[in-house]
């Protein structure tokens, strides 16, 4: 039997934007920082995920929140405008978990300055 499921704990590297496919369907991409083995060592993901989750996670989330997700994992590659071939971690979200305290989203909406 084959199983493919990962589950990571990190921050999230940069606002959300929630975006539209050429179907209709809301999806948002989200840089996701995860620390390495080595001190000072981060590793990225690029965590997708659509419909209600991507709302809700935009709705709650900003660069810096704290999130565990669980989903499955992929790669993809690209060669970018220098010639170089880059290779990025996909995670499709299936499950995922605040890790930030209530009260910093509680704050949030009474000043959200």
């Amino acid at each position: 039997m084959d199983f493919n499921k990962v589950i990571l704990t990190g921050r999230v590297g940069s606002d959300i934007e929630l975006k539209q496919n050429e179907n209709g369907k809301v999806y948002a991409r989200i840089n996701f920082a995860v620390k390495g083995k080595k001190e000072g060592e981060t590793n990225w993901f690029s965590l997708l995920c659509f419909d209600k989750q991507a709302e809700l996670i935009n709705s709650y989330c900003k660069k810096g929140s704290r999130l565990l997700v669980s989903g499955d994992l992929s790669f993809s590659s690209y060669v970018n405008k220098e010639g170089v071939n880059k290779q990025i971690n996909n995670v499709f979200i299936k499950e995922f978990v605040f890790l930030d305290k209530k009260e910093s989203f509680e704050d949030e909406k009474k000043n959200p300055f």
